[in-house]
């Protein structure tokens, strides 16, 4: 509680909606300081933090701190199995691959990756390429030389000329708010109708919070008892894509499906594909680098139709406007409790002290 002569708020009854803190997936309690992020200027933009896991191992990529040695041997997402995508005003379909201490993964010529450069240049330069399966895995590839990033145990190379195919795990906290491009309205859930509509102008409310959750890696198989957070030996190519999609949830706990409905439980149906597509199109004048498409298991990317509703179509089978969604870190909302049990707000422009709920 703070006061001020007989003023006295109390800060600590927060909605417990807004409480909720579960991180996404199997991250092991990790939560990225936004101060943590390597300052290269304003040409470069961060887009995401993730890990990334080998198939069919199911092991992460790691950057060693000594001597910056990479290898696919982390059996969970700690700070050496995360890596920041950045992109380069100008050059948006371009994403560079930086680790926890700074460097950039780079290929050169022969194929050989190494994470110690300190600058991003030519060598550090890769192209995304998305599963056509709709499996939700990426594949990474060299802008300069034309080869795909593959490798296992401490062999890692980009000499293949086939996609190698890796999931990825996000290295975020879970609590988001999604904001569909084309319309540019937030998404919001509508209990009575239930349903996720894109037409806030503003994400304000436990009704514009959404969660985006992954499978945990400890639920992947039923014969291999592993520690949360961990992964077995190997896992397959499926289990390990499987890792890689996420499911769309809302405040009150329950999952978007691609029709559209909202239902109790996670399962294979409500998995979407995560497409990072970072400058893919220029909403207006702003080129975004944190734009995605969320693609379904038959194929359909996710979009808004009639009022706004969030459902796939599935005639929709390649992304365009529409089918983009950009993924913003969700502020912290409270309400402010006076002494006479009156919540503070703003109404017609003034403060006042009169409300009677948050």
């Amino acid at each position: 509680a703070r006061g001020f002569g007989n003023q006295i708020f109390d800060l600590g009854r927060l909605d417990e909606r807004f409480a909720q803190a579960r991180l996404v997936g199997s991250v092991d309690r990790l939560t990225m300081d936004p101060e943590e992020s390597f300052n290269l200027g304003d040409d470069f933009s961060e887009c995401i933090k993730l890990g990334i896991l080998h198939s069919p191992s199911g092991r992460f990529l790691t950057a060693e701190v000594f001597n910056n040695e990479l290898n696919v041997s982390g059996t969970a997402l700690r700070r050496r199995q995360v890596w920041t995508v950045l992109t380069e005003r100008g050059r948006p379909g371009t994403v560079y691959l930086q680790s926890h201490l700074g460097r950039f993964l780079s290929a050169d010529k022969d194929g050989k990756v190494t994470a110690a450069s300190r600058v991003p240049g030519v060598d550090e330069r890769f192209l995304l390429e998305f599963s056509p399966q709709a499996t939700g895995e990426w594949a990474f590839r060299s802008e300069t030389y034309g080869f795909y990033l593959s490798g296992s145990d401490t062999q890692i190379t980009c000499f293949s000329k086939c996609p190698v195919w890796w999931a990825v795990r996000l290295a975020i906290l879970p609590q988001v708010h999604l904001r569909h491009q084309f319309r540019s309205r937030y998404l919001r859930l509508l209990p009575d109708v239930d349903e996720f509509r894109a037409d806030q102008p503003y994400p304000w409310g436990a009704d514009t919070l959404i969660w985006l959750e992954q499978v945990p890696m400890q639920a992947t198989t039923s014969t291999s008892p592993i520690g949360v957070g961990r992964a077995p030996s190997a896992l397959g190519r499926s289990a390990v894509a499987r890792l890689g999609r996420v499911a769309l949830r809302s405040e009150a706990g329950r999952y978007l499906h691609p029709d559209g409905t909202l239902v109790d439980h996670m399962d294979e149906s409500v998995l979407f594909a995560l497409e990072l597509r970072p400058g893919k199109y220029n909403i207006g004048i702003v080129c975004h680098s944190r734009t995605y498409a969320f693609r379904d298991s038959n194929g359909a990317y996710l979009t808004t139709v009639g009022p706004g509703t969030v459902k796939t179509k599935p005639t929709t089978v390649v992304p365009g406007k529409e089918e983009l969604f950009l993924i913003e870190r969700a502020a912290l909302q409270v309400g402010v409790l006076a002494h006479n049990n009156k919540f503070a707000s703003v109404k017609q422009g003034e403060l006042t002290r009169f409300a009677s709920k948050c």
